[in-house]
Parts: structure tokens; sequence; C-alpha cells
């Protein structure tokens, strides 16, 4: 079975002053929850389907990532 495997390389912004965040979105996940069937059918007949509550219908899910930089606040030179 294959995997989707992403890899992010993070480095300070180059004018760090003017923005000290930084956002990015994965998609294209399959929904772990119901396996991208986008709902769920019961095993009682007289139930309904009911659409999966973590994608809400999609079958897939993404990633939101942010970033924010600050201060290290570890200075090993001061004294």
């Amino acid at each position: 079975m294959s995997k989707k495997k992403t890899v992010i390389a993070v480095y300070p912004p180059l004018f760090l002053n003017q923005c000290d965040k930084e956002s990015e979105e994965i998609t294209g996940f399959e929904c772990p929850y119901c396996h991208g069937n986008k709902k769920f059918t019961s095993m009682f007949p007289d139930e309904e389907t009911q659409i999966c509550p973590v994608c809400n219908g999609e079958g897939r899910i993404k990633a939101k990532i942010t970033i924010k930089w600050e201060p290290d606040g570890k200075n090993e030179n001061r004294k």
C-alpha cells in the first residue's frame, strides 16, 4: 500500500520584520475516518446513511500549517 508523504523545508524569511507568520495548506489527504467514502451506511437497515463528521462529506481533508517566527530566547553569548 502506498502512502502520500509531504516534506516541508522551513527557513526564516529574509525580511522577518515585515511578516512574522507564514501559512501553508496541503490538500488531498484521504479522510481517515470514512476512508474517502464521504458517508457511512449503518449496519441497521432502518437507519439512514450519515455524512462523515470529520470531512463533512468531502472525502478529503487538508493540513493547515502556521509558522510564527519569534526570538529564540536563548543567547549563550550574553554575559
